[in-house]
């Protein structure tokens, strides 16, 4: 009897289905309300008040930046070119300014966007470019740059909001769940937006006046709205002075962002796309060191040369590559009321620089020097 039992006792293991089936109805359900959640996610009913989707960077700009592409395609179709860079591009070049001198001179519509981007550096951007080109098949790429992109500052400085996002690493190949999730689920973005105010003690309001923010800067074509104005007058104070000469650091050049420069060109060549780059302008101001403090005599001489190396290195690599690097020396006298700072032009600054960068790139459109971004429309 007692071997009967533990016979039985077997076979009651073995078919012991309610652990099983509890399982299968739990998967069930967890499935189902992962779907009401998301279809509730993508309701009009809540995405009219989500301020933007949020890829988990909780970088406002940038993905502010997205939602505002998003918005310019929807409504004008993808862009026939696209501004890169950081700050500088962004408040330097004005895709309308551009568009309209573009048309003037050869009687065809250039459709542009500026994705430029606050911060960032130029290995940054091209992460960004690798997954733009993917998405809009752009036919012109503009990278605005300076010496400011390729410091010693800049060799080792890695922003983890880049390096480090899942959504980045998938739109550039490098599967992965939350990749994957931050790509295809509201409710997953959702989640991830309201994780933003956890540094902030969860004032959601804070980061809706951010979002607002950026929403008032951004143009429809990304272009960042400046109307402020520096006094040229006034000496750099001495922390901003600090700064930048940290940035300088031994004036070693870095090789990481040049590379990343040369990766944007071939990039853009074995895609079909022409790249142009072109020299965001800095007040002058920024050079003159030795008003700020007599023993910078020497580093002011050092910068200059330092700019000259940067430049070099860049037309050595346009060259190498079949392509053009305009230098800011080329534009026209900027007015004093055209500048938000040292670095970056103003609302006023902008179409002057914006107008001479159409000018030259109609110009070497018709010599044949790049070839012709046909528009769209």
């Amino acid at each position: 009897m007692f071997a009967r039992l533990q016979e039985n006792q077997r076979v009651t293991v073995k078919l012991n289905w309610p652990a099983g089936s509890t399982l299968i109805r739990s998967l069930l359900l967890f499935v189902l309300l992962a779907a009401l959640i998301e279809i509730t996610a993508r309701s009009s009913l809540v995405q009219k008040h989500i301020p933007l989707q949020a890829y988990g960077t909780n970088h406002i700009q940038f993905e502010s930046q997205l939602k505002n592409l998003d918005a310019f395609v929807a409504k004008k179709g993808a862009p026939d070119c696209l501004i890169l860079g950081n700050s500088q591009a962004l408040r330097g070049i004005d895709p309308q300014k551009l568009e309209q001198a573009y048309q003037e001179q050869t009687g065809q519509t250039l459709l542009c966007y500026n994705f430029g981007v606050v911060g960032t550096d130029i290995a940054t951007t091209f992460y960004f470019d690798q997954i733009l080109i993917h998405k809009y098949h752009p036919r012109l790429v503009i990278v605005g740059t300076n010496f400011l992109d390729y410091t010693q500052g800049r060799e080792n400085r890695l922003d983890p909001r880049f390096e480090e996002n899942d959504w980045i690493h998938y739109e550039l190949g490098q599967f992965s769940l939350q990749g994957w999730l931050l790509e295809h689920s509201y409710a997953f973005r959702l989640l991830k937006l309201f994780s933003y105010t956890a540094q902030d003690g969860l004032h959601f309001d804070r980061l809706e006046k951010e979002i607002a923010s950026w929403n008032q800067q951004l143009t429809k074509y990304g272009y960042g709205y400046t109307p402020e104005i520096m006094d040229p007058s006034e000496s750099m104070a001495k922390g901003s002075l600090r700064k930048f000469l940290r940035e300088l650091g031994d004036f070693n050049l870095s090789r990481r962002n040049l590379d990343s420069l040369e990766g944007i060109i071939r990039l853009g060549q074995q895609d079909g796309v022409q790249v142009v780059v072109v020299e965001m302008p800095y007040h002058p101001s920024l050079l003159q060191l030795t008003s700020e403090n007599r023993d910078l005599a020497s580093q002011q001489e050092r910068l200059s040369q330092f700019i000259v190396e940067v430049n070099t290195a860049i037309r050595e690599i346009a060259a190498r590559n079949h392509t053009v690097y305009w230098t800011s020396d080329q534009v026209e006298a900027l007015p004093e009321d055209g500048w938000l700072d040292r670095y970056h032009l103003n609302t006023f600054g902008s179409p002057i620089f914006s107008r001479w960068l159409a000018n030259q790139l109609a110009t070497a459109v018709k010599s044949g020097q790049i070839a012709n971004p046909i528009s769209r429309n």
